[in-house]
């Protein structure tokens, strides 16, 4: 069982789960009045350690074992503000909840490139082949279709009206994912301010009625609300002292949370990307942060809403990536998050304000060996050949194969 407002697991029976479940929600009862419905005196306590059950005499100061009811009725109250739905609540909850401890020792992006082809034969080797890498619907026929009419498809042309070669196109063909970023180079703050003004700030407003303003911006928005907020962990860009800043869309300023030794943020960056060594080497990361109140005010009590924020954060993603690739900057995007220790960092409450996720970004490192896995050429890729049997030179052009 998992209690949202307090963040805690525990594990039940299902007849203790049954007997929690037939105590009054609104109404106060003695608590031997129920005690004898569950199999032990732990389960009850159990019940009362994660908040499911709320012991009156704990109304402010709570206990060792138990939160108390003044700290659950204030998260309880935020929640209710941010128009948030039970459900998708408690599923952002269990979600960001600290969960699985992350690995002791991680292989470096190097390492893991060096070693890929081998792994994912080792991979496959346990768990299988996957799924093919291009999907084909195949439509169900009906008595009455002729085989022509079911069977026919149409043919594209390809690089139609020359997009590839259209900037948009180029752009596109430059961006990917790169760890490897080289810790000892810094960013420009010009090349941070870039980044941001071209993600998040505003492109045009216009207001409708008395209240209410749309922003437009360079990256789509469920309901045009833009709910996202830039937070930068920024350990190594120049004439920016090292620490936590909050992006002001709309005066395109950085607001200083709190200035930290560089060397003791990169720890702590490591520690909120999981334990994933690109993001200690980074320059600095961009922590997506949504506020939920703005999203949900207009998509009320909706389970829904939730994937649309999520949705919101793929898009600025997508539009950091592409500014990147035109900068030359290396980069990398992960939901695989610690979010209690982002949150920690950023002092947020994961119900008015909550994480979602992380841009890292920073130099390329020039001098590795691996920079990235092979990218097969613009066209169609055959599934018979495995993506080692093609390479790129450092041209661009089409090497020889692998032995």
């Amino acid at each position: 069982m998992f209690c949202a407002l307090s963040r805690m697991s525990i594990t039940l029976a299902a007849e203790d789960i049954l007997a929690w479940s037939r105590v009054p929600e609104s109404t106060w009862v003695d608590l031997e009045t129920i005690q004898g419905r569950f199999t032990s005196e732990h389960a009850l306590c159990e019940l009362l350690k994660v908040g499911a059950l709320i012991n009156r005499t704990d109304e402010t100061s709570g206990s060792a074992h138990a939160p108390s009811l003044a700290f659950l009725a204030d998260r309880d109250r935020r929640a209710n503000e941010a128009w948030w739905d039970p459900s998708a609540y408690c599923f952002y909850q269990l979600l960001t909840q600290e969960g699985q401890a992350a690995p002791t020792a991680c292989l470096s992006y190097q390492q893991a490139l060096s070693e890929a082809h081998t792994r994912a034969d080792e991979y496959v080797g346990r768990v299988g082949k996957p799924p093919p890498t291009f999907y084909s619907h195949t439509k169900k026929k009906h008595p009455s279709h002729s085989a022509s009419n079911s069977d026919s498809v149409v043919r594209l042309e390809s690089n139609a009206l020359s997009w590839r070669e259209s900037p948009l196109g180029e752009v596109l063909g430059e961006r990917r994912t790169n760890r490897v970023v080289d810790p000892t180079q810094t960013v420009s703050i010009q090349e941070l301010a870039a980044l941001l003004e071209a993600a998040f700030a505003p492109t045009g407003s216009v207001s409708l009625g008395k209240s209410l303003r749309v922003l437009r911006k360079t990256s789509p928005s469920g309901g045009s609300l833009h709910p996202i907020e830039a937070f930068v962990s920024a350990p190594s860009v120049d004439s920016l002292p090292a620490g936590t800043y909050h992006y002001s869309q709309n005066s395109h300023q950085l607001c200083c949370l709190e200035e930290i030794a560089e060397e003791k943020l990169r720890i702590l960056n490591r520690r909120i990307a999981n334990q994933q060594d690109f993001a200690a080497n980074c320059a600095f990361l961009i922590i997506l942060v949504a506020r939920f109140a703005r999203h949900f005010w207009k998509y009320r009590d909706s389970p829904k809403a939730l994937s649309v924020i999520f949705t919101d954060a793929g898009h600025l993603s997508q539009t950091l990536y592409l500014s990147a690739a035109q900068l030359d900057l290396a980069c990398a995007y992960s939901g695989a998050i610690n979010h209690r220790a982002a949150a920690d960092l950023l002092n947020l409450d994961q119900v008015s304000l909550g994480t979602l996720a992380i841009w890292g970004c920073g130099k390329p490192d020039k001098k590795a060996v691996h920079q990235e896995i092979d990218v097969l050429p613009w066209g169609t890729v055959d599934e018979s050949q495995s993506s080692s049997e093609v390479e790129l030179d450092s041209s661009g052009q089409e090497s020889e194969s692998r032995s």
